[in-house]
């Protein structure tokens, strides 16, 4: 009897993990990149230039790198929370990016947790780069957090009150909340991101 007791909390445990991760495999909670989305990568192009970026409503994601991870199934369905990557994000009309980091070395890797997404911040960079640079009408914001403890060979600081706009050239200058959608688009499409402009973890 003594030894039933952790049997049947342990299977409590599991089902209490277990069936929030199933959800997934449900139409109306999960879409697959397959799904018939439209095309949005220009829906900015329609906002007038007045408009202030603080004005807007922006689509966004949550947890946007965990698409395409691999660690074992039960872990995998808990820790994914999108299933389209980065360029289909930004296709399909999402415009803000959550994007958690790990310091590593000198770099930034992409993390949910302790889980390592088996990306870096240089890949989501890129993406909104190409995407950027091909619809120059759009803004894409993304929300640096550091989510789990650096890796003893870090060697990068972090500056949690630092904001600063990234551009395609990569180009940093100070953020302002007033910000309008026509000095966004003059300035590169930028990006906004908490981040120190004196470093560059591209990864």
């Amino acid at each position: 009897m003594q030894l039933l007791h952790p049997v049947l909390g342990m299977l409590g445990l599991f089902y209490a993990l277990a069936s929030p991760a199933f959800a997934h495999s449900d139409d109306a909670y999960s879409h697959d990149a397959k799904d018939a989305f439209t095309d949005k990568s220009a829906w900015m192009s329609a906002i007038r230039d007045n408009v202030r970026l603080s004005e807007l409503a922006l689509a966004g994601t949550h947890d946007s790198a965990t698409f395409d991870t691999s660690v074992f199934p039960i872990v995998d369905d808990i820790v994914r929370t999108q299933t389209l990557n980065f360029d289909e994000q930004l296709k399909y009309g999402i415009r803000v990016l959550d994007l958690r980091i790990r310091r590593t070395g000198d770099a930034f890797a992409l993390h949910h947790g302790p889980v390592y997404l088996d990306k870096m911040f240089g890949n989501a960079l890129q993406s909104i780069e190409r995407f950027l640079k091909a619809n120059p009408s759009e803004t894409v914001l993304f929300r640096i957090k550091e989510e789990h403890t650096a890796a003893s060979d870090a060697t990068i600081a972090w500056r949690r009150s630092s904001t600063v706009t990234w551009s395609s050239s990569r180009a940093c200058s100070s953020s302002r909340p007033q910000a309008t959608s026509h000095s966004a688009r003059r300035a590169g499409s930028s990006c906004c991101c908490p981040i120190s402009p004196n470093s560059t973890p591209w990864g």
